[in-house]
């Protein structure tokens, strides 16, 4: 790496090669050629599987495919699969599944982060031709058809986190458990077991006005109570400090939470259990949720015979475990490294972000020679600043927002100039080849719940 400053960045380039040392890792997290110790690995099932599904797309597979699949085939129960995103993930997942729904007939849930893609992993289902079927949107849109191939495992069935993880999924739990980008399931999942009381809600100050009468010295609960929004990370009560107030809160939300909503429905998750739920109060809400989601008591999670857990960052077995309420795991990474290309990643290093325009400008000899740009903003007024800026720029090409499943990163794929910019968390995004080369964060990501604000916090 080779940092330089220009105007408030800092530039970072990074050349990844196949020949680049593979980061160590402990006998928990193997690579999967610890489980097949060969030169060459040994013929999987799924490779079998894979050249019945051979197209002129993909007529092979690739060493760290064969060497994860592999693993695969050899491990026992739940797996976790750690490979870069564009590196065949999908066809992986796809593979498992339709072994899976081949020899037990029963159904098989390959679960994405988003719609966008959810529609990718159908895509390629159809065009490997492997049986898949999509759901999307309310559960009235879905064909009994399509719900009854997944539920009799005639075909995989493709959705986001959300249509899966709720109150009522609509669908039978799945016999294997495809998790994509798993990163991405943490919130939607813990979201099931949360239930947070906005500033608006005149809840919000019932439940202060509780905490501060008992516990004086939570000094941002009092602000909050007075009106005063310090600009400071969600405070969290102590353990005995909540048991203690429990029973008075509990009375409260049973009272006043409205019957049916999601709040309400969180609730029945968590009121037996109030005690133990960490306890957060920020100027947004006040918090209670468990630090480790009891997601093992939810039937669609539990109910698998196996789950597959694939994210380009899936991190340590225990911290996995700890964000997904898992139960025991294996690790699979590939020892054959794929080979990836090069990209520049430009960080604003600014205590306070810099106007749009004052970027662009900063940036403009870059942007012209690149010709393509991907902007990831932490916020939405950020992507539409930028957005605006960009389009009255004079740079060459056109400016495309992301939103939901708009498909705007595709477009931008294809073309041969011009800038997407994203808000939020966009994962699974892969750019090939040429595609896109430079990569700006305007400004520093930002947590998306009380709890992961404290937790990055303290």
């Amino acid at each position: 790496r080779i940092p330089q400053r220009r105007r408030g960045l800092i530039l970072h380039w990074r050349r990844a090669t196949s020949t680049e040392k593979a980061t160590p890792v402990r006998l928990t997290e193997r690579p999967a050629s610890m489980l097949c110790p060969m030169a060459t690995f040994p013929v999987s099932r799924y490779e079998q599987l894979f050249a019945q599904h051979r197209t002129a797309a993909i007529p092979d597979l690739w060493p760290w495919q064969q060497e994860i699949l592999a693993g695969l085939e050899a491990a026992m129960g739940d797996v976790a699969i750690d490979l870069p995103t564009g590196t065949g993930k999908t066809l992986i997942g796809l593979l498992a599944g339709e072994d899976f729904r081949l020899a037990n007939g029963g159904p098989v849930a390959y679960v994405a982060g988003n719609k966008q893609l959810a529609q990718q992993v159908e895509r390629h289902g159809r065009q490997q031709g492997i049986p898949v079927v999509r759901f999307q949107g309310p559960k009235d849109s879905w064909t009994r058809a399509s719900v009854l191939s997944y539920n009799f495992g005639e075909a995989i069935g493709v959705m986001n986190y959300w249509n899966y993880f709720n109150a009522s999924p609509g669908v039978d739990p799945a016999g294997l458990l495809i998790l994509d980008d798993v990163h991405l399931l943490e919130q939607p999942l813990r979201d099931m077991y949360t239930v947070a009381i906005g500033r608006a809600d005149p809840l919000y100050e019932e439940v202060l006005k509780r905490i501060v009468a008992r516990c004086a010295y939570y000094t941002l609960a009092g602000d909050l109570l007075n009106g005063v929004a310090p600009p400071s990370p969600p405070e969290m009560l102590v353990f005995p400090d909540s048991a203690e107030l429990a029973s008075d809160v509990r009375d409260l939300l049973d009272g006043r939470l409205i019957e049916g909503s999601g709040a309400w429905w969180a609730w029945q998750q968590i009121r037996s259990r109030l005690e133990v739920c960490c306890w957060l109060v920020s100027h947004r809400a006040v918090t209670f949720t468990p630090y480790i989601p009891p997601s093992q008591t939810f039937p669609h999670f539990a109910t698998p015979t196996r789950r597959l857990y694939m994210s380009a960052t899936i991190g340590t077995v225990d911290d996995l475990r700890r964000r997904l309420g898992a139960p025991t795991l294996e690790k699979l990474s590939a020892t054959v490294q794929p080979r990836q290309g090069d990209r520049l990643v430009l960080f604003s290093d600014a205590v306070e972000a810099a106007r749009a325009e004052d970027t662009i400008e900063s940036l403009r000899p870059l942007l012209t020679s690149a010709r393509k740009a991907l902007w990831l903003c932490a916020r939405r007024d950020t992507a539409a600043a930028y957005v605006d800026a960009l389009q009255s720029s004079g740079l060459p090409g056109a400016v495309r927002l992301l939103e939901a499943d708009n498909g705007a990163d595709e477009v931008f794929a294809a073309a041969s100039d011009g800038h997407l910019v994203a808000a939020g968390r966009y994962d699974g995004m892969d750019f090939r080849d040429d595609a896109c080369r430079v990569e700006v964060l305007p400004e520093i990501p930002i947590a998306t719940s009380d709890l992961e604000e404290w937790t990055t916090a303290y």
